[in-house]
C-alpha cells in the first residue's frame, strides 16, 4: 500500500514539474522582456530629465534667439551643406554660444552603439 502511494506521488511530482515547466518558462520570458522594456523607459525618462535642464535648455534657447534673428541668411545657406556649415559658425562665434555642447555626444548613445563619429 505504501510503496503504491509512493509511486503515485513520484508520477505526480513528475506531472506537476512538467507543468510548472512548460508554464514557468513563458511567463519567466515574458517578465525578462517586461523588464527589459521597464529599464529602457527608465533610461529614456533620464535622458529627457538630463538633457531637458541647464545647459542644455539656455543653449536651446541661445540658439533659438540667433536662428531668429537670421532667418534670411538660413533660407540663403541651406542651397549647400558647405556654406550652411559656415553660416552655423558664423552665428556660433558671433553669438558666442558655448561650442562644447555643440559637438557633445550623449553618454547612453555611444554606448547604445552609435558611433561617436556619426555626429561630427
Amino acid at each position: 500500500m505504501i510503496a503504491i502511494v509512493y509511486k503515485r506521488l513520484i508520477q505526480l511530482g513528475k506531472v506537476t514539474g512538467a507543468i510548472a515547466f512548460l508554464f514557468g518558462v513563458p511567463y519567466a520570458l515574458y517578465e525578462y522582456l517586461d523588464n527589459q522594456q521597464t529599464r529602457r523607459v527608465e533610461q529614456t525618462l533620464n535622458f529627457f530629465k538630463q538633457y531637458n535642464g541647464p545647459p542644455y535648455t539656455t543653449y536651446r534657447e541661445q540658439i533659438a534667439v540667433a536662428l531668429g534673428k537670421r532667418k534670411t541668411e538660413v533660407a540663403a545657406a541651406v542651397s549647400s551643406e558647405k556654406e550652411l556649415a559656415v553660416f552655423i559658425n558664423k552665428m556660433v562665434d558671433e553669438e558666442k554660444i558655448e561650442k562644447d555642447l555643440l559637438y557633445r555626444v550623449p553618454e547612453g548613445v555611444t554606448r547604445a552603439g552609435i558611433h561617436e563619429s556619426a555626429f561630427l
